[in-house]
Formats: C-alpha cells, sequence, structure tokens
C-alpha cells in the first residue's frame, strides 16, 4: 500500500499546529487544574490510562483555542507583508494572481495561496506536500507564540523574571519564525502554480470566456 504524502502532511498540521502547543500549555496548566478546576468538575484520575486520556482531550481541546487566537496574527503579517514586500515588487504573487485571475471564471470566490493549493492537491499531490511543510511549521510557531506570551505572563505574575524574559525572547524568535515559514509556504505554492502553468499541454486559461482570455493575452502566449 503506497503512501499518499499530501494526507500525512495535513495530519503533520493538525499536530503541530493544534495538538502539540496544546499539550505544552496543558502541562503548564496541569498544576493550577488539579487545585482549582478537577476537584470541582472531575475528581482525580484514577490510574495513568485515565490522566493520559485526561491529558490528551486537554491538549485537544487547548491547542484548538491557541489556533484561534494565533490565526490573528495573519491579518498583521499580510500587513506588513504588503508594506514590506507591495505586490508589484514581488513577481511570484503578481504572475500567480494572474493565473488564477486567467484561469479562474470567478476570482474573486478564492485567494491566491488557496486556489494554488487546491491545484497542487488536484494535479500533484508531492508538490502539495512540499508546501504543506512550510505551512505546518508556520502555524506551529504561531500558536508558540501565543503560548510563550501565556507562560511569560505566567512567570512575570509568579515573580520568576529570568523565565518570563526567557519566554519573551523565544516569543520574538518564534514570531519571526512564524513569518518565514509562512512567507516560504505561499512563495513555495506559487513557484510549483507558474511551473504547472507553463507546462501544461492545454493552458486552463483557454477554457475562458474568449473576451476574457484575450484580455490576459501576456500569460496566454501561446493563443
Amino acid at each position: 500500500m503506497s503512501a499518499e504524502p499530501e494526507k500525512f502532511h495535513v495530519g503533520m498540521i493538525d499536530f503541530f499546529s493544534i495538538i502539540l502547543p496544546g499539550a505544552i500549555l496543558a502541562f503548564h496548566l496541569r498544576v493550577p487544574a488539579q487545585q482549582y478546576i478537577a476537584p470541582a468538575f472531575y475528581p482525580a484520575p484514577q490510574s495513568d490510562a485515565e490522566g493520559w486520556v485526561i491529558f490528551l482531550v486537554a491538549s485537544y481541546v487547548l491547542g484548538h483555542f491557541v489556533f484561534v487566537a494565533g490565526s490573528q496574527l495573519d491579518r498583521y503579517y499580510d500587513r506588513l507583508r504588503e508594506k514590506f514586500v507591495p505586490l508589484g515588487t514581488d513577481p511570484p504573487l503578481k504572475i500567480a494572481g494572474e493565473i488564477r485571475k486567467a484561469c479562474l471564471p470567478y476570482d474573486h470566490a478564492i485567494n491566491t495561496f488557496q486556489w494554488a493549493k487546491c491545484r497542487l492537491a488536484l494535479t500533484h499531490p508531492n508538490a502539495l506536500a512540499h508546501v504543506n511543510r512550510f505551512e505546518a511549521d508556520s502555524k506551529f510557531f504561531r500558536s508558540l507564540f501565543v503560548i510563550l506570551i501565556i507562560l511569560c505572563a505566567s512567570f512575570f505574575h509568579t515573580g520568576a523574571i529570568l523565565p518570563a524574559l526567557a519566554c519573551l525572547v523565544l516569543a520574538g524568535l518564534s514570531l519571526y519564525r512564524y513569518g518565514e515559514q509562512r512567507f516560504k509556504s505561499t512563495r513555495q505554492a506559487y513557484w510549483y502554480l507558474i511551473t504547472l502553468h507553463a507546462e501544461l499541454d492545454k493552458p486552463c486559461c483557454e477554457q475562458r470566456p474568449k473576451p476574457d482570455t484575450k484580455r490576459r493575452g501576456l500569460l496566454c502566449w501561446w493563443e
């Protein structure tokens, strides 16, 4: 039975962006949870297996909350990227956007990055797996940034200054790594899309109505 890398890396995205960050936070909160929350809602686990089940469930639930909080960073990332790397100075993004508009009749229904991933999912799953690796890393560091900020506040509250400062420094590094990996994931998807579009025997833009295709004559140079 052959492995399907695109499914494996989609699982990796879930693991790195939800389960692993949730496990880190659940481990940090285990002591206060046992002292203040568990006695009121749930008795102490009677076995190691029961304790692991509770830990895994808590990791999954907390991971989703962290994921939602971290997703707010995407808006600020988009603004910063547009400020420092405008559309006109980013050829891969510009060309990929033009390809999407030429090939997709309803080009406002989906953004360029998501459309590129859909194209790769339908035609080149191995290429999509490569993009997903970068995306999984970016989402992990995005969630890790949120957790480190929570830990930093917790350590400051208890008077542990050095651990709090360490978490603050790591949060800054995580934020940088998140932006770097997110940029790489989008850039790699655009490179694959441009290469795929150039190598097709029958380009998808030929399927678009003639007036719209003529408007994109620069892209459909083979017409």
